[in-house]
């Protein structure tokens, strides 16, 4: 793994682990200074840790100076991230932000009656996991103001930091593919938008992402597997979605997460972020989907107007929002058909939590097409990063290997 890229890892864990422990020392009546001093500890401790434990080979080097020309162009491409940031974001979020995620981060601020969070009404839904509103909070009683600016500058630094880690995993493999999946998504207009709403859905996004691209590297490192299970635990406290895409990586990838006792570091890297979603589940009130549910599901189930409407969905907003990667995924696929060839594991998952996806929406006791049209865009961009990386890693792998068939 390259060396920016185990940071990048790093700051994913990082984030999981200042939401958690900020949330555990509310309860505690830690002191933000404290709190804030454990957590720079445990950042340098992990850091040291993370980037001496995943090893740093690569079997497909750059020579130095195309090694130059890469750094030269992520340099232009965060610029130009920066400048379409500003051009198209909007500076107190889209609704679900101030909604929300702000709201939430209200109480979390207050160490004295955070816990009234669990008493809001479904309007402003206290039982979704607290990942980005954590965050908030403790940056807002840190610094002593509860500013705008902690917000939007959170939600910029994941619409940066999600093609960064694309062309980081790739580029060494691949510099041709790599800047193509990054240009792709810092000249997309819809996912600059959506990533700089400041929504958590940008987050859940990059966790997953950051979760496949370490499944790589389990083999051989038997201290992945808490990485992985951090990664997967971060998804969970972000999304009550993240649970889903958690189940849903874990039946995909299980062996070799579980062979050699891996399950254990696995479990260990999980531990916190899940602990905290149990006790979020346990105070707050029952989703809105699950206690909407009645006999009325088991019609919607076998409705097929039902199943044709999200179809249809799926169809305009994914090629709308991402023509190119339609055109890839289906030029990838034709390649599999013509050649015979396994589209490989992590596609079959990512259509599996497409699959997922559009069952919450059968089973939803909401009207379907108000559903839609209030969470699909949203929904979608929290898997395009890691459909991107995905047809990317296979396009590098398949010119390598066709590279290879001619020397």
């Amino acid at each position: 793994m390259e060396k920016n890229l185990k940071s990048v890892i790093w700051l994913a864990i990082l984030m999981g682990f200042t939401s958690t422990f900020y949330l555990i020392s509310l309860p505690l009546h830690l002191p933000v200074v404290a709190t804030a001093l454990i957590i720079a500890v445990w950042g340098f401790f992990s850091y040291r840790w993370l980037t001496s434990t995943i090893p740093s080979g690569n079997t497909h080097l750059l020579q130095k100076r195309d090694k130059i020309r890469a750094y030269i162009f992520l340099l232009v491409g965060v610029i130009v991230i920066i400048i379409r940031s500003n051009e198209l974001a909007m500076q107190y979020g889209h609704w679900d932000s101030w909604w929300l995620w702000d709201h939430h981060a209200l109480y979390l601020q207050d160490p004295n009656h955070w816990t009234q969070l669990f008493t809001l009404n479904d309007d402003f839904h206290p039982d979704y996991p607290l990942m980005l509103s954590s965050i908030v909070a403790f940056v807002w009683r840190l610094i002593g103001s509860n500013t705008i600016v902690v917000s939007f500058a959170i939600g910029f630094i994941f619409a940066l930091i999600i093609p960064v880690t694309i062309f980081l995993s790739l580029y060494t493999r691949n510099l041709t593919v790599a800047a193509f999946a990054f240009i792709i998504l810092i000249f997309n207009d819809a996912y600059i938008t959506f990533a700089s709403a400041q929504y958590a859905d940008q987050p859940l996004g990059f966790f997953f992402l950051c979760t496949i691209i370490c499944q790589q590297y389990v083999t051989g490192n038997k201290w992945v597997p808490a990485v992985i299970g951090a990664l997967l635990g971060c998804c969970i406290w972000t999304k009550n979605e993240g649970m889903l895409l958690a189940v849903i990586f874990l039946l995909f990838h299980y062996k070799p997460l579980l062979a050699n006792g891996n399950y254990k570091r696995l479990l260990a890297g999980i531990s916190l972020p899940l602990f905290c979603y149990v006790f979020l589940k346990i105070n707050a009130p029952a989703n809105d989907l699950v206690k909407g549910q009645s006999m009325t599901t088991i019609h919607n189930l076998f409705n097929l107007s039902r199943y044709q409407l999200i179809g249809h969905f799926f169809h305009i907003r994914f090629i709308g929002y991402a023509t190119a990667i339609s055109v890839a995924a289906v030029a990838y696929g034709a390649y599999c058909f013509a050649a015979r060839r396994n589209p490989g594991r992590n596609i079959l998952m990512l259509l599996t939590c497409a699959a997922g996806y559009s069952m919450v929406y059968i089973l939803t006791p909401h009207d379907l097409e108000w559903h839609l049209s209030f969470s699909f865009d949203r929904v979608l961009f929290q898997l395009i990063p890691a459909i991107v990386y995905v047809m990317a890693n296979n396009f590098a792998r398949l010119q390598i290997t066709v590279s290879e068939q001619f020397q």
